[in-house]
């Protein structure tokens, strides 16, 4: 694999392109095989410096490709393959009400999904990378961003061993995350180590009281978290936490409007 360094400097979208076909010349990976996108198979640290360097692109691209394929991600890619938007295009309603005053810069979405934060997002002038490991959810956010008219930056990476370049962005939004505590923590701390000086932190999940009490999410408790959760895993990382609590959802069902319960974390970093 060509090495970052001896690459010229990330100086616009095309040179950027020319760099991933560049490293993934001879490791083509099989997941992005014949999309027809801008995609090649990096390694992590190559991906970082892709995202760090990246002059935003013209249109809705996906950029790279990182990390191990395995029966996660076809699992998923399956789900999403057997029905487009299975929830929602809507943004959620809490990332809305915090994140809809504050001034556009750089986010990050963090297991975007089928996109529908990070093209809100991009619709309000932020400039968006969006993460997920699913390629079928990360092409379906590059058609509902160019529908939309608005441009954003998908790479293809496991959110659990992939980290973000450090303190990069503005914002940085983490929905709806079902992982059990070790990879959680994990995730949480990478996605969090992206917050920028000044920078947010937006975290939505679907809390364990939610089985019972609730509407809709899993039912496998180990997979659901508390606002104590997060911020215990956040620990160290000098984050502020302006919320951390246990909120309550409407839903519109067939049946009428439901409740879910979430878990809420909105923090910031003053350092």
């Amino acid at each position: 694999m060509v090495a970052i360094a001896s690459a010229p400097p990330l100086t616009s979208h095309d040179s950027l392109e020319a760099l991933i076909k560049q490293a993934s010349a001879k490791h083509r990976s099989d997941t992005v095989a014949g999309t027809g996108l801008a995609s090649g198979h990096l390694t992590c640290e190559q991906t970082r410096t892709c995202i760090k360097g990246l002059v935003y692109p013209a249109t809705a691209r996906i950029l790279a490709s990182y990390g191990e394929s395995g029966m996660k991600r076809h699992d998923w890619d399956s789900r999403y393959e057997a029905s487009a938007f299975p929830w929602t295009t809507e943004p959620n309603r809490f990332l809305v009400e915090r994140v809809g005053g504050l001034p556009p810069g750089r986010a990050l979405d963090w297991a975007s999904g089928e996109g529908r934060n990070a093209v809100w997002l991009a619709s309000r002038g932020w400039e968006v990378t969006a993460v997920d490991f699913s390629l079928i959810a990360l092409r379906r956010s590059v058609e509902f961003a160019r529908a939309k008219g608005v441009r954003l930056a998908a790479v293809c990476a496991d959110v659990v061993s992939f980290e973000p370049p450090p303190r990069l962005f503005d914002l940085v939004v983490v929905a709806y995350l079902q992982l059990r505590a070790h990879e959680r923590r994990v995730s949480l701390r990478a996605a969090a180590g992206g917050v920028g000086e000044g920078g947010r932190l937006f975290v939505v999940a679907h809390h364990p009281r939610n089985i019972e009490e609730g509407w809709g999410g899993p039912q496998d408790p180990t997979v659901l978290y508390t606002a104590e959760d997060v911020v215990e895993d956040l620990e160290g990382l000098g984050l502020v936490f302006d919320e951390a609590a246990m909120v309550r959802r409407p839903v519109e069902t067939e049946e009428g409007v439901r409740e879910a319960l979430d878990t809420l974390v909105w923090a910031r970093r003053t350092d």
